[in-house]
């Protein structure tokens, strides 16, 4: 089994005969590789994150269950270890209320500047945004952009974005983004509200906030780079 060119599994199965090969056999063979792949998950996420030696999002992770009203509701583990792991949040009287928390690993030397990756990476959420805008026939204004944000308890330095979009028919939305680093990580928040109600939730998320460290797979890459 591999993914992407990357070998992640084998299984070899010694198979004696005289001439002729009876389909029988070949489904034991399919079956004695089938019940393998099954009692080690070789085709779940957590699986591919461990044989890569990518991070263990699920060991190595800390995060917040509760910020301000709102509550942990799900954590997805993207089949792609360069894309990590999605934490939302969500509150409970206000459906369309969403915090997203997406930490992932920083496809560049961490010798860079630190400044200059943030902001490109900010740069690059709200073109995304703005693609969005488009597609649903929005008028986006950016009401924030590039500035800075420092979190008060210590002095883990990110940036932001504030955007809103209105449409023709009055609909109106919200959007917030917030970049950090951590250890070797880009720690992204994504809102559905302004920054008045997000920055204090980002905040008191950060003292909470703990990601694994270096994996064994981006140091290994990020010598290449």
């Amino acid at each position: 089994v591999e993914w992407r060119g990357v070998h992640l599994d084998s299984f070899l199965v010694h198979y004696w005969h005289y001439g002729v090969i009876h389909p029988q056999d070949v489904e034991q063979i399919i079956l004695r590789w089938s019940e393998h792949a099954n009692r080690n998950h070789i085709f779940s996420t957590p699986f591919l994150y461990q044989a890569m030696g990518a991070s263990d999002y699920s060991g190595a992770l800390t995060l917040p269950e509760v910020l301000g009203e709102f509550q942990l509701a799900r954590q997805f583990l993207y089949p792609d270890p360069f894309k990590g792991v999605l934490a939302r949040y969500l509150h409970p009287s206000f459906s369309e209320a969403i915090m997203d928390i997406a930490i992932y690993p920083v496809l560049a030397p961490l010798t860079g500047d630190t400044e200059q990756l943030i902001s490109h990476e900010l740069e690059d959420a709200v073109e995304q945004a703005r693609q969005i805008t488009v597609e649903r026939a929005m008028a986006m204004e950016i009401k924030k952009h590039q500035q800075a944000f420092s979190q008060g308890e210590s002095s883990l330095q990110g940036v932001m974005s504030e955007i809103a979009a209105e449409g023709e028919s009055g609909e109106a939305l919200y959007a917030t983004i917030y970049i950090f680093r951590l250890e070797d990580k880009f720690v992204k928040f994504s809102t559905t509200f302004p920054s008045r109600i997000g920055d204090p939730l980002v905040s008191e998320a950060l003292t909470q906030l703990a990601v694994p460290g270096e994996s064994a797979l981006m140091k290994e890459l990020r010598k290449a780079l």
